[in-house]
């Protein structure tokens, strides 16, 4: 069964976006195969193919592979791991209506949190997010961690340029305070990611 291709088109107009110059071939991959290797096939083909992949074919795939997404547009190294490469699976097969319960220090923060906002902005640039703790300081740094991969992260920039700020001052809104907002095709009400606190007034 195949998966739906994300962020291959714009959202509000159907106009092509990431699916311009990428292999049917790497579509096919993406939509009928890599959603259901083994992390040991998925190792294989990241070794083998992704360095020869044009920054269209890695953008799209960094909008449907969220393990890769983490493990190789933003560098996180440690994650590499199969049982995480599985939780990473089971969150793009069945995303919503769950509460994951797994143990501290085990990946819910880096998978869901953090590359799952940046997928998700990466996808369709015009969503708007909520990061909720129960007060802003819990919220907060999680946005903290969002903005300052944004900022820093080279590789991000390169491959998503139509979504991320060459220079964040041009900006509408860039700041954990006020929320951070990328690159709007329309005139934005609110900040693409916000954090709030439950029971601050």
């Amino acid at each position: 069964m195949s998966r739906t291709l994300r962020g291959a088109y714009h959202q509000h107009d159907g106009s092509p976006r990431y699916i311009a110059g990428a292999s049917p071939s790497l579509i096919q991959i993406i939509t009928d195969k890599l959603p259901y290797w083994s992390f040991h096939e998925s190792m294989q083909f990241y070794a083998g193919l992704v360095g020869k992949l044009n920054n269209n074919e890695l953008a799209l795939l960094g909008c449907n592979d969220r393990f890769f997404l983490l493990t190789g547009l933003m560098n996180r190294v440690d994650m590499i791991h199969p049982w995480l490469y599985e939780r990473a699976r089971e969150i793009e097969a069945d995303p919503d209506g769950y509460l994951d319960l797994w143990a501290r220090g085990h990946g819910k923060s880096s998978l869901g949190t953090n590359a799952g906002v940046i997928q998700e902005i990466m996808c369709n640039p015009e969503i708007r997010i909520g990061i909720f703790g129960n007060t802003k300081e819990i919220s907060r740094p999680f946005l903290a961690q969002i903005k300052e991969e944004f900022d820093t992260n080279e590789l991000l920039h390169e491959v998503y340029h139509d979504v991320l700020w060459e220079n964040t001052k041009d900006a509408p809104s860039w700041s954990v305070q006020g929320g951070i907002t990328v690159k709007p095709r329309g005139i934005p009400k609110e900040a693409s990611v916000e954090a709030h606190g439950l029971i601050d007034a």
